[in-house]
């Protein structure tokens, strides 16, 4: 009688030591705290049927979350000199488009920006080199894959981080195709800015 007590006790304790790790809560791997690169890309292992990706097909890294991330980030530095440009304008011109007789409206839009358009362009073009030199960001949310892609919704590896990707281990022939990357990037912002400046001289000659 002894020896079965034991035993039933045993075995009780051991049941409730296993009710115990399996009321404990499980801590999911591969979750990753970042809520915008969890929104604009999903998670691969634990991916709800209610995300992006799997509305819209794909893994989320794609070519396509790509672009909305460089949007959103880059909205803040057109914004900010967008502002500064706007504010840099007299009131007179506001006020005198007032005077004669036009609304709140079109004094903003066809007096306003249009005495504003230079900043407003600048800040365009800051905003696009910006988005051209972004790396780290798109190398968690692009896929990072060496490819042409056939579509929006899949990966890609963009110049940027094909150099921040393989300069660390890259010689030869190699290490002088990376650097000739760079020297491709230069000229696209480089372009840019002159066809800025261009349209800058053009609209100052017509008025």
């Amino acid at each position: 009688m002894n020896n079965g007590t034991a035993w039933s006790r045993q075995a009780s304790s051991a049941a409730l030591l296993g009710e115990k790790e399996t009321r404990q809560p499980v801590h999911r791997q591969g979750r990753p705290n970042n809520w915008g690169v969890l929104v604009c890309r999903g998670n691969r292992r634990h991916v709800d049927e209610t995300a992006p990706c799997r509305l819209f097909g794909g893994t989320g890294s794609s070519m396509l979350a790509a672009c909305i991330l460089l949007g959103i980030m880059i909205l803040p530095t057109i914004i900010g000199v967008t502002e500064s440009a706007v504010r840099s304008v007299p009131e007179s011109y506001y006020e005198g488009s007032l005077a004669l007789g036009a609304t709140k409206e079109r004094s903003i839009f066809f007096v306003m920006l249009p005495a504003a358009k230079s900043g407003i362009l600048a800040g365009v073009v800051l905003g696009i080199g910006r988005a051209i030199g972004e790396t780290m960001a798109v190398i968690m949310v692009a896929g990072n894959q060496p490819r042409m892609p056939k579509g929006l919704l899949q990966g890609v590896r963009t110049m940027t981080a094909n150099i921040v990707t393989e300069m660390g281990y890259a010689s030869g022939l190699h290490r002088e195709a990376l650097i000739a990357t760079g020297v491709v990037l230069f000229v696209f912002i480089l372009i840019i800015n002159l066809s800025l400046s261009l349209l800058n001289r053009r609209a100052e000659n017509a008025n």
